[in-house]
């Protein structure tokens, strides 16, 4: 079968990203695996079907179908290639190194942009599995004032902390809503240990525009992570800080300077975990009272050109 790849919509594929996929498959004696099933891989199969030998794709949902007889495989089957070919911008990073660790000496090419997106950048939180199965849910996430850039940074310090002993906590959680990405992100990666969200939640009255419905924050979270626990009242409060009762590996503080309850993260936080200062740039937190904090604890707060985020690492 044989047609311009002007023909093909410029919505599902980019013309000069399938020329250059064209151009590497069409080769004699090329025997192509194809990295990633969609339109690009339809396409190539379509316009070289002697040169494909298999496509390959983290979805279990493909696996055994066919097209046009080329078969769509998981990553624990093998086939006779000698060219591994990217085909989805998706799997540029993390899938495609799984793949050529299995083909550890085919060669392979990714051509100089996908879906109208250079490919020689590497975006994780597009191109990592974990990351894309995590957005899939996103619709059911509660309002959040932070931006997503903001919940990025947030989930990656987690993942650090997830390396140290202890549980996770936030302490300023609002609606539910940087809370419910650290919950499904905890989930997905299997774990076990609790997630804290501190907050007044409905209870708090002095603000008359609070709009924290607790029920609906607990029964969210409930949903994405079965290791959730919503602590209501407040973060200083020695009886709700009785309800954590041991190390933590991560903490999240989305408030201003309130020094018992940082006193009490610090001490429980373990040597070398993370700690992230949401409001550490806002005038009103202020951010002095943070510096003064920290300085007598003989560290500083890192700050984040991007954002008004403030990183601090426990040293010891």
């Amino acid at each position: 079968m044989s047609y311009p790849i002007s023909a093909t919509p410029t919505c599902f594929v980019e013309h000069t990203a399938l020329a250059a996929l064209s151009e590497r498959v069409s080769q004699a004696g090329v025997k192509a695996l194809l990295v990633g099933w969609g339109e690009y891989a339809k396409h190539l199969i379509n316009l070289h079907p002697a040169n494909v030998v298999a496509v390959c794709d983290p979805d279990k949902r493909y696996w055994g179908i066919k097209f046009r007889g080329v078969p769509l495989l998981s990553l624990n089957e093998t086939v006779d290639a000698n060219l591994i070919v990217v085909c989805e911008y998706k799997h540029v990073y993390e899938f495609l190194g799984a793949v050529t660790t299995k083909y550890s000496q085919v060669p392979f090419y990714i051509p100089p942009s996908l879906d109208y997106k250079p490919t020689w950048e590497i975006k994780p939180f597009e191109q990592e599995l974990i990351y894309q199965e995590l957005y899939k849910d996103t619709h059911d996430a509660p309002a959040s004032m932070m931006s997503k850039e903001k919940v990025q940074f947030l989930l990656e310090l987690m993942r650090l902390g997830l390396t140290f002993q202890g549980d996770v906590v936030e302490m300023g959680s609002w609606q539910g809503g940087s809370t419910w990405y650290m919950a499904r992100l905890l989930s997905l990666l299997g774990e076990k240990r609790k997630l804290f969200a501190m907050d007044l939640f409905e209870t708090h009255m002095m603000d008359p525009t609070a709009t924290m419905c607790s029920d609906e924050i607990r029964r969210r979270l409930d949903a994405a992570y079965c290791n959730c626990e919503m602590v209501t009242g407040l973060v200083d409060d020695p009886n709700g800080l009785a309800r954590i009762p041991g190390a933590i590996c991560f903490a999240h503080i989305d408030l201003g300077p309130i020094i018992g309850a940082m006193e009490f993260v610090w001490e429980r936080l373990s040597p070398g975990a993370p700690l992230l200062l949401d409001n550490y740039g806002h005038i009103q937190a202020p951010t002095w009272a943070f510096d003064k904090f920290f300085a007598a604890k003989g560290t500083r707060v890192t700050r984040l050109p991007w954002s008004e985020q403030g990183l601090v690492f426990k040293r010891h």
